[in-house]
């Protein structure tokens, strides 16, 4: 029972202490957008810099998030939380927005020439 308790009490401790690292991975989409660009910005509204922006080839069907994946291309946000990416060969591509203690963003995004462009907003990890 000592042995289960203290097994309990360590994965505890992993649980949160990866929580609090933000790896918690938050799914959308599918969103139109006339390209993959934008501004990445906190739940407050402020821009966020040098979060690192990934996109994928995802299939255009219903998308429940993707933990590992090959990136197309990847980018880091500026100063102002700007970046930009290129559109794979698909009208739908998927993209991922990292930043240390955030949870993880991944959106599925489908070409839409009369959208506009894109709008992230990290949460922090919990």
């Amino acid at each position: 029972m000592l042995k289960a308790m203290g097994l309990v009490a360590i994965l505890g401790i992993s649980l949160s202490s990866s929580h609090a690292q933000g790896n918690e991975l938050i799914v959308m989409g599918p969103i139109k957008a006339s390209q993959l660009a934008g501004v990445v910005t906190d739940r407050a509204g402020t821009p966020m810099e040098n979060v690192l922006v990934s996109s994928f080839d995802c299939k255009a069907d219903e998308f429940r998030g993707m933990p590992d994946f090959k990136p197309l291309e990847k980018v880091a946000s500026d100063e102002h939380g700007r970046f930009h990416l290129n559109w794979s060969k698909s009208n739908t591509v998927c993209v991922q927005f990292q930043s240390l203690g955030m949870n993880l963003l991944q959106i599925q995004v489908k070409k839409s020439l009369f959208s506009k462009e894109l709008h992230p907003k990290l949460t922090p990890g919990t």
